[in-house]
């Protein structure tokens, strides 16, 4: 059968089928059920369900009042299969309970009674609508009620998607999803609200519980909704104030604020499960104690809700956004995914409550102002009373507004916290993150791949930005003031940071309360102005503790190969990364009065041992600042320094109260950037003259820093630079520092010192491969009893000791003329070693070698240009010559005996002298075998002394001979080799000539045939009929292709081949066209008599279901479609 028939023949048993299955859809009219509004019509619609003709119950009835209202006030049992369908206006109304059935009806319609029970057993479109319950979404009306049932319905017959279209839903009291008989449930609640806003919105209004909890849930969803509550954060009218305020302190004074039931927008496991755990001690959520502690009897564990997805959703105004186990009872709470979910005007974003929520996802959160806290796991719940935290990962946050903090993450458990692509701006500080327990220190909590911009302090005040704990890292993460500002940045941490950036100096201001506490650990990172690394081209590693009062700070410098090849590594190990400098040793006292600002003011003693834009510290006057330092009561930052008069802003308190009026030990905290080393002469008691520096910052940059000097502990160490007495070019005297001593002190020793800006000990060690290149070295600055290592000529070290401070080599631009200052370094004992100045030979020893079995190198710019093995060979740009003496490369050799002034060859005589002959200069000269030159016979024109092919004249080849000369003649066939596509030419008697292929198998060439025989053996063949470079015999013609048009044929003969592929001429031959023509036409006279057949076929089934689909509307519409689809004149293709 034709195709198109079998698709018609398909269309037809189709509209058969559909009109069977509409004898059973009935309207309530022709059913008679009536929508008065009064009348039971429960025994109506069971008949007509009970009967098996009856599939669908369509209530699509029309009344003036708009809304047709059905009682059902008895209980309807539905069939399976069958369908109650509702067309917008058409209610069931009743107390009555309706079982069973599928439910169809759009997202819009209401058409479900409030006192009606329905428990459908699926529906059409695979979502239940909150508005068939009668939901308005209208705004200033309680949609609870609605909201409630709708849900209940969902979860009791096991319907899992819950639909709450488009609208603001006012709530009056929570909407609990919980499941039948307090069971696990599964429910997906969804608006149909965007991350940009509109859509669905639910407004709590009330402010003591929460507008949706989950409790036991299972893969429960909440998506697409904005959730709005009524609390009001505290107004920013100050922001030292605001980032500065505890988290206890951000209240509104209205909203429940309580550990086990705070005011939330979402909650997952609100309430306990066990009888005997009942209410928390909070009291629970108001109104609600009758869900708590409701578990089935006989139930044993508090469990909780595993997999909840919360997605696509807003929350606002809340005191706690989304709020994880708060009742402090429960576990579980796992596996929950908060995802694309924006989070704003809250105390609290997201709140975890116990150390059981594990693999739980924060992915794609924003917090836009108005937030304290973005994410916790030590506020409320039993982690506020225990440090419980579980194990959450956390990515692409975005935060912005003047968030207070981003996390406090204080836990007693096990498990790490991931935390990677946060992007924060204005932010008040990271927040506190470490873990009380020794069992968890270690616990390999993560924070990467993060940038962190804090509120400028200028206006929002010096805080503590970062509280975190040992077992941390942060990795490739950003710290900087908004501002851009490289104030120094206060952290209280012990975690590890690699390959971050901080715009300011981190100062270390505590310790943390967690066992096992160390130094903070820096690797790779860098600090505006004050870099932990070295400038130029000295690339950085750096391992820094930097605890302020345990004072453990460690940093290396690895210098980049030079041209010459010298190494050096300095190794530079300090003890202090801050200095806390002070006017006495317990700091001066002051009585300062701080105003509400966070500002004052002092006059110190000596104004110079503070600096504008350095901390200065508030401390006890009454505690020691020893070697064990104090912490602080405080902090502030000198905003300037004017007329002897310290004026100190952003003043914070170390504890969560401000700090007050009253006297403190005042002392200034100097960072100790490493600006490079320098020596010179202490000439006064704060006075170094003749200063010139090792390598780093030029000197005029000193003034301001401190400094130390590792062999004058009578200052502790420490001078402040005050200033730098540049020296005019030629002067002397060189530069001279005038300096301040920490405590007050001042130089007790006039000697030669060598200085550091920060550490005690320094290690130089010099690698030459070549001792020449250490030359320009002349400003490196070398200290008694430093130890030097140089790599000998055999790649073996020897060791020199410095016995005199100095410089490598005595020259030095600020070095007064006639005074050296060169370090003398004295040989390690056993490392004797052959200089390159010159020996004196004594007892015999001058030996140049090796007295082991080893080879001898030599190199020049560290390159191997040459050995002497330990065979006795001697290789001149080779390591393994082959010969005594091996030379590869150029060599020249001079005053050989021999003659001439050209150009020479040199010969060996029998007993190996060397001798030379000296070039003629003339071309047409050969060297004979017997040595001597010999001139090259002259041919003169038209003489032809060659055969086979060829001919000279004078003395030029050439190929063949001018014509009728007769030279050059092959005697024999020849052939000339080309990979086996030879070209070959047979005997001069027979004048042919053969091409692309050998000719013969043995030594003698074979008989050719034709004049010209031609091979297309190596060439491409043809692959198919478009392969531009195909040829199958060999020959082509260039400018002679089926491109060009061709001739008239005035012959009846065409060119062809023989069975042996000689070119022959044969006559022209023709094809019967006219037969094949005949052939075709006989064809399509065939198909046009089967397609008439098959038309006939085709009209008499659609006249058959014509008369099927008479009187039948859905069957008409159907027959209608079918003549549109074939354009009402049949099939197409097959006439009329």
């Amino acid at each position: 059968m034709h195709p198109t028939i079998k698709k018609l023949m398909s269309i037809i048993t189709g509209l058969l089928l559909f009109t069977s299955v509409q004898a059973q859809f009935w309207t309530a009219a022709d059913l008679g059920i009536v929508a008065d509004g009064i009348t039971d019509q429960t025994a109506s619609l069971q008949t007509a369900f009970n009967d098996p003709d009856v599939q669908t119950v369509w209530f699509s009835n029309k009344t003036n009042s708009g809304t047709a209202l059905f009682v059902i006030n008895g209980t309807l049992t539905i069939p399976v299969g069958k369908v109650l369908k509702f067309e917008a206006g058409n209610r069931l109304i009743g107390h009555g309970i309706i079982t069973g059935g599928i439910i169809d009806a759009s997202m819009q319609s209401w058409i479900f009674g409030d006192s009606l029970t329905v428990n459908p057993r699926s529906t059409s479109q695979g979502w239940v609508s909150a508005k068939w319950f009668g939901a308005v979404g209208a705004g200033g009306v309680d949609d609870q009620p609605m909201l409630q049932k709708a849900a209940n319905a969902c979860i009791r017959n096991g319907l899992e998607r819950l639909r709450i279209p488009q609208g603001n839903y006012t709530i009056n009291q929570p909407l609990i999803l919980r499941g039948i008989n307090y069971n696990f449930f599964t429910l997906d609640v969804s608006g149909e609200t965007t991350f940009w806003g509109g859509g669905t919105q639910i407004t709590a209004n009330f402010n003591n519980t929460f507008a949706i909890g989950i409790h036991l849930g299972k893969g429960c969803k909440i998506r697409n909704l904005a959730i709005q509550g009524q609390f009001t954060p505290p107004a920013l009218t100050n922001a030292f104030s605001w980032f500065s305020m505890p988290f206890e302190d951000f209240t509104d004074g209205v909203c429940r604020d309580e550990q086990y039931s705070p005011y939330a927008g979402i909650v997952i496991d609100p309430f306990t499960n066990l009888p005997g755990d009942n209410v928390p001690p909070d009291g629970g959520y108001p109104g609600l104690t009758d869900q708590y502690g409701s578990a089935l009897p006989g139930a044993a564990t508090q469990t909780g809700s595993s997999g909840i997805t919360i997605e696509d959703v807003t929350v606002t105004r809340f005191v706690v956004g989304v709020l994880s186990s708060p009742n402090g009872k429960t576990r579980n709470a796992e596996m929950t995914l908060i995802s694309r979910t924006k989070i704003q005007s809250c105390k609290l974003a997201i709140s975890a409550g116990q150390d059981q929520e594990k693999d739980n996802v924060i992915d794609n959160l924003t917090c836009w102002g108005g937030t304290h806290t973005v994410f916790g796991t030590n506020l409320y719940g039993i982690g506020k009373a225990e440090n419980r935290a579980g194990n959450w990962y956390i990515s692409n946050v975005n935060i912005a507004g003047a968030v207070v903090r981003f996390i406090s993450n204080i836990q007693n458990g096990w498990f790490p916290t991931y935390i990677t692509n946060v992007y924060a701006e204005s932010l008040g500080s990271f927040g506190s993150m470490y873990s009380t327990n020794s069992i968890s220190i270690s616990n390999g909590s993560q924070i990467t791949n993060s940038s962190f911009n804090f509120a400028a302090h200028s206006y929002s005040g010096l805080r503590p930005l970062i509280n975190s704990g040992t077992g941390m890292t942060f990795k490739n993460c950003a710290f900087r003031y908004y501002d851009g500002q490289n104030a120094m940045m206060l952290f209280n941490s012990t975690s590890t940071f690699e390959d971050c950036k901080f715009s300011g100096v981190p100062v270390q201001i505590g310790q943390l309360s967690s066992p096992g506490s160390t130094a903070a650990l820096y690797v790779n990172c860098t600090a505006g102005t004050w870099s932990f690394g070295f400038n130029q081209n000295r690339a950085i590693t750096t391992s820094i503790g930097n605890y302020l009062y345990y004072n453990n700070l460690t940093m290396r410098e690895q210098q980049a190969e030079r041209s010459n090849d010298l190494v050096e590594t300095y190794k530079l190990e300090g003890k202090d990364v801050f200095v806390n400098f002070m006017e006495q040793l317990n700091g001066s006292q002051y009585n300062v009065t701080i105003s509400p600002t966070h500002t004052t003011s002092f006059t110190p003693a000596n104004v110079d041992y503070y600096q504008a834009g350095h901390l200065v510290l508030f401390n006890n006057p009454s505690q020691p600042l020893g070697p064990n330092y104090a912490v602080p009561l405080g902090y502030g930052i000198i905003t300037s320094i004017s007329g002897g008069v310290v004026n100190v802003g952003s003043i914070w308190g170390t504890g969560s109260a401000d700090l007050v009026s009253g006297t403190y030990g005042m002392s200034c905290l100097y960072p100790a950037g490493h600006l490079g080393t320098f020596m010179g002469n202490i000439t006064g008691p704060n006075q170094i003259d003749k200063v010139a520096r090792d390598y780093g910052w030029a000197l005029a940059s000193y003034p301001g820093f401190v400094i130390k000097a590792p062999y004058n502990n009578s200052t502790n160490g420490w001078v402040k630079i005050l200033n730098y007495n540049n020296p005019t070019p030629g002067n002397a005297n060189g530069g001279t520092f005038t300096t301040l001593g920490n405590y007050g002190t001042t130089f007790t020793v006039q000697d030669t010192a060598l200085y550091f800006n920060n550490g005690a000990t320094k290690t130089v060690e010099t690698t030459s491969k070549a001792s020449n290149t250490m030359a320009n070295q002349s400003l490196l600055i070398l200290y008694k009893g430093e130890i030097i290592t140089e790599m000998a000529k055999s790649d073996k070290a020897v060791t020199y000791k410095v016995c005199q401070t100095g410089y490598k080599f005595p020259y030095h631009p600020l070095v007064p003329a006639g005074e050296t200052r060169k370090a003398v370094l004295c040989p390690v004992e056993g490392s004797e070693f052959w200089k390159v100045t010159g020996n004196n030979i004594s007892n015999g020893n001058n030996i140049f070698g090796t007295l082991s079995n080893d080879d001898v190198k030599i190199k020049t710019n560290n390159a191997d240009v040459g050995i002497i093995t330990k065979t006795g060979r001697f290789g001149i740009r080779t390591q393994t010559p082959n010969k005594d003496l091996e030379v590869n490369g150029e060599a020249r050799i001079t005053n050989l005996p021999g003659t001439g002034g050209m150009e020479k060859i040199v010969f060996a005589s029998t007993n190996g002298d060397l001798k030379s002959l000296a070039s003629t200069g003339n071309p047409f000269h050969y060297l004979s075998g017997l040595g001597v030159w010999l001139d090259l016979p002259i041919i003169g024109p038209g003489s032809v002394t060659a055969s086979q092919g060829l001919t000279m004249e004078s003395n030029n080849v050439m190929l063949g001979d001018y014509c009728n000369k007769g030279g050059g003649a092959f005697d024999k066939s020849r052939e000339i080799n080309m990979q086996n596509q030879n070209l070959y030419f047979n005997s001069s008697e027979e004048g042919k000539i053969y091409m692309g292929n050998t000719v013969h198998n043995d030594d003698e060439c074979m008989h050719l045939v034709t004049r010209l025989e031609i091979s297309s053996n190596g060439i491409n063949k043809a692959v198919n009929d478009y392969t531009p470079d195909a040829s199958t015999s060999g020959l082509r013609f260039t400018d002679l292709t089926s491109k060009h048009d061709p001739i008239e044929n005035k012959t009846n003969g065409v060119l062809s081949l023989d069975e042996d592929g000689d070119v022959i001429w044969v006559k022209e031959c023709c094809a019967k066209k006219g037969e094949q023509m005949q052939e075709i036409l006989d064809r399509m006279t065939r198909m046009e008599g089967e397609l008439k057949a098959n038309r006939m076929e085709i009209n008499q089934l659609k006249s058959k279901l014509d008369k099927k689909l008479k009187g039948n509307r859905i069957l008409m519409a159907a027959t209608a479609l079918f003549s549109i689809l074939f354009g009402g004149h049949g099939v197409p293709g097959f006439g009329k």
